[in-house]
């Protein structure tokens, strides 16, 4: 395998092979309330919105990493400014029905529709294609431009493609110390 070829490689696992401490499904979920909750003069009052079905059966069942409790309201809930050690605050918010996030089948795997509500402010935020990759934002209604690095997916140059002979060849042929970040 040529030298160039195996930098391709490395090139896309140091940028798809993030370290986790957990699913990252839930904390996608997390991410995108907490982003919203940011944009909110006042503490988060009502969650709603879609995820996509594929991050919806991977994050159903898990625990969110930081806690001890799973589920995609309770990782809305705590990502809406809510924090893992005021759980009982986020399980509160759920039981009272404030947190309603519906499944639909999108064409992205991962794909986040989510909007957050506090007394007559809204922030909704829309992620889609990494569990970061903020493509739409809007305050009160109003969308709002993207600041530069906020949308992971433009920030990133695209990598050249590769046929499933080369990726076989380069697992079976690299060196492991060359690959070590990802261990």
């Amino acid at each position: 395998m040529s030298d160039q070829t195996s930098s391709l490689f490395i090139r896309w696992l140091q940028r798809e092979v993030v370290p986790a401490l957990g699913c990252t499904e839930p904390v996608a979920i997390s991410f995108t309330t907490a982003y919203a909750a940011k944009h909110l003069a006042i503490p988060c009052e009502k969650i709603s919105g879609f995820i996509s079905a594929n991050l919806y059966k991977n994050a159903t069942g898990v625990t969110i990493p930081g806690t001890t409790v799973n589920g995609v309201a309770l990782a809305a809930a705590i990502g809406a400014g809510i924090t893992s050690q005021h759980v009982e605050q986020a399980q509160a918010l759920v039981d009272a029905g404030h947190v309603n996030i519906d499944v639909q089948d999108t064409p992205d795997f991962i794909h986040l529709d989510l909007t957050l509500s506090a007394g007559d402010q809204t922030c909704r935020v829309v992620v889609k294609g990494t569990h970061t990759n903020v493509v739409e934002l809007y305050i009160n209604g109003e969308q709002q431009p993207l600041h530069a690095g906020e949308n992971s997916a433009t920030a990133q140059a695209e990598l050249p493609t590769f046929s499933l002979q080369e990726a076989y060849d380069f697992i079976i042929s690299t060196p492991v110390e060359n690959i070590t970040f990802i261990l």
